[in-house]
């Protein structure tokens, strides 16, 4: 490998760690604090045609946003939008976020690209409310509820 290629190799890493110690820091209460709102509200924003979420999916999901806020809109944005440049991609209209779980799980377990691995850093029951929440935000239709329990499947 060429010495340039070692370089920006060794400042994306530096970059990356820097970025992961400063959005970890917003997980020790110094994030944006969640906004309680009723059942009734929930169910005003996340009921569509044809899936009406049951309460406590619907808290399982508010849960999620507001998890994803404080551990992923950091590079995912608030939006799923992405930021390519930072070698995260978009979440909104993924066929990984709405395909399988399996291979959803798979990669925030285990990490992929410049993407950590979440498996060891988050409990189960926080990284199934955050893909609950993926896999239904910004027009993402799965329709679903990851369970704790599929954060124990082996990936694909």
């Amino acid at each position: 490998m060429p010495a340039g290629g070692i370089a920006l190799r060794y400042w994306r890493c530096l970059l990356f760690g820097l970025a992961a110690i400063l959005l970890h820091g917003c997980d020790r209460g110094h994030g944006p604090q969640p906004v309680i709102v009723s059942i009734e509200e929930l169910a005003a924003e996340w009921n569509r045609a044809g899936k009406t979420w049951q309460v406590d999916e619907l808290l399982l999901l508010d849960s999620g946003r507001n998890l994803y806020q404080r551990n992923c809109a950091g590079c995912h944005l608030s939006s799923g939008a992405g930021q390519l440049t930072i070698g995260a991609p978009a979440l909104q209209g993924s066929a990984v976020v709405t395909g399988p779980q399996a291979g959803l799980i798979h990669v925030v377990m285990n990490g992929r690209n410049s993407m950590p691995a979440f498996g060891r850093g988050k409990s189960k029951a926080e990284l199934a409310a955050i893909l609950s929440y993926v896999r239904n935000a910004w027009g993402n239709t799965a329709g679903d509820v990851v369970m704790v329990s599929a954060m124990e499947t082996p990936g694909p």
